[in-house]
């Protein structure tokens, strides 16, 4: 037997409703926040109702800004239509309860990660009309790694709460790899948004155990930013550049006045190795209320 969506009441065969004028969807579920490869499926749902008048049923679900549907049923001709981003992540079996017109409406994703992450928008047409909706859903998940270095080294995840309480991230451990006599580390952390408070930075710290080698990468999670964050790059100022013993020494400044900063800003260093797929990034967040 299909599953059936819990909760949903048993319907007519037809959900025809008085009033209505033409199709209209009437609520649009989708999770703002989801771990990162969840065993629990994330169910997506799209409901609607309609009336005599609307022959030709097609729901469609867009992903971002795609032209091309990720789903698409035709209630009609009993066809369904996966692609993209959606291929091979949906489970096929799952129907909510209710008329056939609207049974295979939802999507049930197994095992949904970050690359899941974006807008999705459900529309609903027939001959006499159309409706649409749309909501985005955020897979999350902190992610630390270096490649190519010698002795072996470690990495550890911290988060940072406003107030600077600063703690280790115990679950997760980092996987190393030996590649042509040099180490490549790298650790992952996925987090539901009921495990997150509202603002927090989580920072990952590189070490190389018997040396003074080390380095912090940190990452800002504040998801009432996320819509209106930008990057820039600062143009003014050149790295200095300095070999010694045959290895080379970098840094770079940059001077800026109180009245070109505004009350609140990261900087974000990145450090590249041109050639290969070394990057180490660092930022530090000025904010004067703090200081």
């Amino acid at each position: 037997m299909d599953p059936e969506l819990p909760g949903v009441p048993s319907l007519p065969t037809r959900d025809f409703r008085s009033g209505v004028l033409c199709v209209a969807i009437w609520k649009l579920s989708v999770p703002r926040w989801v771990q990162n490869g969840t065993e629990d499926p994330v169910l997506l749902d799209c409901e609607y109702v309609y009336n005599e008048n609307d022959v030709r049923l097609v729901v469609k679900w867009f992903f971002n800004d795609m032209l091309e549907p990720v789903y698409q049923w035709i209630p009609e001709l009993n066809a369904r239509q996966t692609s993209g981003i959606l291929s091979g992540r949906l489970d096929d079996s799952f129907k909510v309860g209710g008329p056939k017109d609207s049974q295979y409406r939802a999507l049930r994703i197994i095992r949904p990660t970050t690359e899941l992450s974006g807008r999705y928008t459900c529309v609903v047409s027939s001959m006499a009309g159309h409706d649409s909706r749309e909501q985005s859903m955020m897979v999350y998940e902190v992610h630390c790694g270096a490649r190519g270095l010698h002795p072996r080294p470690t990495l550890r995840l911290f988060s940072i709460t406003p107030d600077m309480r600063r703690t280790e991230v115990q679950r997760g451990r980092p996987r190393t790899r030996k590649v042509n006599g040099t180490y490549d580390i790298e650790l992952s952390r996925s987090f539901g948004a009921e495990q997150l408070p509202p603002a927090l930075t989580f920072e990952c710290v590189l070490e190389i155990p018997g040396t003074d080698y080390e380095v912090r990468r940190r990452t800002v999670y504040n998801p009432a930013s996320r819509r209106t964050c930008g990057a820039r790059k600062v143009q003014r100022g050149r790295p200095r550049t300095r070999k010694v013993n045959g290895t080379y020494d970098i840094e770079l400044s940059r001077s800026f006045g109180a009245e070109q900063l505004p009350p609140a800003l990261t900087f974000e260093c990145v450090l590249e190795i041109p050639g290969t797929d070394y990057e180490v990034r660092r930022r530090t967040v000025y904010n004067p209320d703090r200081m």
